[in-house]
């Protein structure tokens, strides 16, 4: 049943929807927007099929398999023939700790050596629940792009991780599919295609570590749990759902939101160093929950995508034998559920920088004896969650802004990496990783090389969405940077990579994990520590000084690789980069003046200035520099930027204001950073960017002397100074029928003071007068009106003043009859502070004789 907080989000969002989201999505439609989604879950074992599949006599394979004696039960296509010789009821090894005993025969009709069969990602030799083997279907679900000359295409796929090789067959069926009839018409071309998994475990094992039988040390199985056959329908299906697709394109507009995590929700991190500090406080986590839809042109939802670092592997892992042996699509597949029936369309999730981001569940979680609070997966909970979030994602949905219409395009770097886990290089010898080949000098190699091949890539839709792509389990702190320093690394000799997001220049920035491959884990190069003995050759970082906790470096291909997905996504990334942003060393600044606290444990403390509690404002060093002074004017006093209240501290002023900004560039309002602060953003008295500064806190810096306590901004100085203004006499022109009279005029403002905080004013000039006089005799005048004519006389003393035309160049015209004799004229001007001149013959007069 939907609770009370489900139904009055929905309720919410539906009755907001109509007006905001229209209005949001007003820029236009001019999009070409298409969703698809396609079954994989394997289909079920059809005796008919299956002699398809695998004939009885198959001379192309050079197999015989009579299923009179390989007649073993099967539950799913694609799984090879076999003979329950140990009457298990499925197929079962030889126990490698008994001699004795024996695996059961099959055909091996690919010749790989092992039986192909299914095993699900939750734990080894976990083959399907004969009786119940699906709880709910899994799928690929894909959507393309278009600006009408190019089309791209990002796919979802519910598996725990797909290999690069399996995922390249994928995009080049279905580049190949989209130009041929009857797609050739409808579709024409893919011209990119990027396919994430978003990590289930409740699903066919598509990395080979869930095989059987365990080794000795139950770690690792000695068989693959790759079923080829499975693998290859799973790469048509990609296929399809792409072009499919790519077919059902039509005119549409994009909308973005985000927000984090909200109340009622949580997400498990455990305790895993540069995620969170040494007490379990997250320090470097992605809390963001980023959401794309598409509306066709009249407004009827085409897809909804939720972008989240989280895994879903519950179900999979569960202690309960029918939830960890039957497919399920864990929570996503509630998330698709409720999402699309909340608001139509397709809905998708797409995984994040989900590196010891675990699986979000309900607060409170629950506490069935099933469930155990969250302890033990069960659908009850993963229902729970999944539709909260759906109930929460539909009601963003009110705030969405457009998402321009612009370029479409793909970018991809493929490179090779050292393999320095030595487990996974044993595990590759043994053939776990199925067809995934090894590389030697970035050359195929078999099973026997020393690296591995992956890729990185970038999809840009329009001026303001890029989809970055990275090949694993990132950490959020390798794609979005972190508050760690040099002092707190745990191999501080290895290299600081650059951190990819702080290099993209769109406004909305979607992170893609386990993008078209799935090499395990990456973090920093300086946070690996290598716990278990012997699983890395590495010798330079044999202790963690600080004794941080670690946990899945054992399940990663090595540091090297890490820092080289940074380095290679930000090579893509700086080709087309964010003009208005600068990466600077720097700290974060208390109100007091003193950098923010540093990072503390019993046993090790950190350096100031990392971490964001109290944060005011930056203090970035000047490019190149690793020191930072205190005293203004030095080569090294750098640059402050705080938050619009303050404007120096003590002496030394800000050089300019702005507000804290996240690691994705975008603006945080209100004054109070907090876990995703990296760095503050400047903006023009128009509200544009005009700088992003992003904190590299992680080189060690100097800094000399302490910054006073933070001030207001500083008053405007007074003006007390009168303008000045004259005549220029060579463009001074006068007879009997016509006066021109030209001059200039300027105002000195008033200089600020440091002592008394006040800021500089410039000067401006706010008006000119002039008056123009006639001279009659017995110190008297008759002066010039403002339209015709000469007053009465009166003292020469007491001028009658026109406005004039101009300020700092001003310009007076008259056309008439001038009675011949002696006259004079005065300017005078006053500024925009009030301050009239006082003008005098010498300096602000004229006379001349009209004849």
């Amino acid at each position: 049943m939907r609770g009370r907080l489900g139904m009055a989000l929905v309720a919410a969002a539906l009755l907001a929807g109509g007006i905001v989201t229209s209005a949001a999505h007003a820029a236009g439609t001019s999009w070409l927007i298409g969703a698809a989604k396609v079954d994989i879950t394997p289909p079920r074992f059809d005796a008919t099929q299956d002699l398809k599949d695998f004939p009885e006599n198959d001379p192309a394979r050079q197999t015989v398999c009579p299923r009179s004696f390989y007649n073993g039960h099967r539950v799913w296509r694609f799984e090879e023939p076999y003979q329950d010789a140990a009457g298990t009821g499925h197929f079962t090894y030889g126990d490698p700790s008994d001699p004795t005993s024996h695996s059961d025969p099959y055909c091996d009709y690919n010749h790989n050596g092992r039986w192909d069969g299914i095993y699900l990602s939750g734990g080894m030799d976990h083959q399907a629940d004969p009786v119940n083997p699906v709880h709910d279907p899994i799928d690929a679900r894909a959507i393309a792009f278009s600006n009408r000359t190019k089309t791209v295409v990002l796919v979802s796929v519910i598996s725990q991780g797909m290999f690069k090789n399996y995922i390249d067959l994928a995009r080049s069926e279905a580049e190949a599919l989209a130009t041929q009839s009857p797609h050739k018409a409808t579709c024409g071309h893919i011209d990119d295609m990027a396919v994430s998994s978003n990590h289930n475990e409740s699903s066919p094992d598509p990395i080979g570590l869930y095989g059987a039988p365990a080794d000795p040390t139950g770690n690792f199985p000695l068989h693959s749990g790759i079923d080829e056959y499975y693998m290859s329908w799973l790469e048509d299906q990609i296929a399809h759902a792409a072009v499919d697709a790519c077919d059902k394109r039509q005119p549409a507009s994009l909308g973005e939101t985000e927000f984090r995590i909200p109340k009622g929700l949580r997400q498990e991190i455990p305790n895993r160093f540069p995620t969170t500090d040494d007490s379990g406080k997250p320090t470097a986590t992605d809390p963001k929950v980023r959401v794309l839809e598409a509306r066709a042109a009249n407004r009827a939802p085409i897809f909804t995508m939720m972008n989240l670092a989280d895994h879903n592997q519950d179900i999979g892992q569960s202690d309960t034998y029918q939830e960890s042996h039957s497919i399920s699509g864990d929570w996503p597949g509630y998330f698709h559920r409720r999402l699309e029936q909340d608001v139509g369309g397709m809905g998708m999730f797409l995984a994040a920088d989900l590196g010891s981001m675990e699986d979000a569940i309900t607060v409170p979680a629950i506490p069935g004896p099933l469930c155990r609070s969250g302890d033990n997966g069960c659908y009850a909970q993963v229902q729970a969650t999944g539709d909260s979030l759906a109930d929460h994602v539909a009601a963003a949905l009110t705030h969405v802004r457009p998402v321009r219409v612009g370029a479409v395009g793909g970018r991809r770097t493929e490179f090779c990496a050292p393999l320095e886990n030595n487990l996974f290089r044993a595990l590759a010898v043994a053939g776990i990783f199925g067809t995934r080949q090894t590389y030697a000098n970035c050359q195929p190699s078999g099973r026997a090389g020393d690296e591995i091949k992956t890729s990185v890539g970038v999809l840009e839709v329009g001026p303001d969405l890029q989809f970055i792509v990275n090949p694993g389990e990132a950490f959020p702190g390798l794609m979005l940077g972190s508050p760690w320093g040099i002092e707190d690394a745990s191999c501080p000799s290895r290299p600081n990579p650059p951190v990819p997001t702080w290099h993209a220049h769109a406004k909305y920035r979607f992170q893609v994990g386990l993008g078209d491959d799935m090499i395990g884990y990456e973090k920093p190069a300086w946070s690996f520590w290598e716990d278990t003995q012997g699983s890395y050759a590495n010798t330079d970082c044999q202790s963690d000084p600080h004794n941080h906790r670690h946990g899945l470096e054992n399940e990663a291909v090595g540091p090297t690789m890490s820092n080289m997905v940074a380095q290679k996504l930000t090579n893509l990334l700086d080709a087309e980069p964010d003009l208005t942003s600068q990466i600077r060393l720097g700290r974060f600044v208390k109100a007091d003046g003193s950098l923010t606290n540093a990072y503390s444990a019993p046993a090790d403390h950190g350096t100031p200035g990392h971490f964001l509690g109290h944060a005011v404002a930056i203090w970035l060093a000047a490019p190149g520099s690793t020191t930072l002074n205190a005293q203004p004017g030095r080569p090294d006093s750098g640059t402050i930027v705080a938050l619009p209240r303050i404007g120096s501290f003590g002496l030394r002023r800000v050089n300019s204001n702005g507000d804290f900004m996240d690691f994705d560039g975008a603006d945080q309002p209100g004054g109070l950073p907090d876990i995703m602060t990296r760095g503050m953003l400047v903006k023009s008295r128009a509200g544009n960017v005009v700088r992003r500064y992003y904190v590299n806190v992680y080189p060690a810096l100097t800094v000399t002397g302490q910054l006073g306590a933070s001030r207001l901004p500083p008053a405007a100085c007074r003006d007390h100074l009168a303008p000045r203004s004259r005549f220029i006499h060579d463009e001074l022109e006068w007879s009997v029928g016509r006066l021109v009279l030209r001059g200039a005029a300027s105002d000195r403002g008033c200089l600020g003071s440091i002592v008394q905080n006040t800021h500089s004013v410039a000067g401006r000039v706010a008006h000119v007068y002039i008056a123009v006089a006639q001279k009659v005799g017995g110190g008297s005048c008759t002066f010039l009106r403002p339209h015709h004519g000469f007053t009465r006389a009166r003292g020469c003393g007491d001028p009658r003043w026109l406005r004039v035309r101009g300020t700092t160049r001003w310009l007076f015209k008259r056309h008439g009859q001038f009675v011949p004799g002696s006259y004079i004229a005065l300017v005078r001007a006053v500024d925009s502070a009030g301050n009239r001149e006082q003008p005098s013959m010498r300096t602000n007069g004229v006379s001349f004789q009209i004849r």
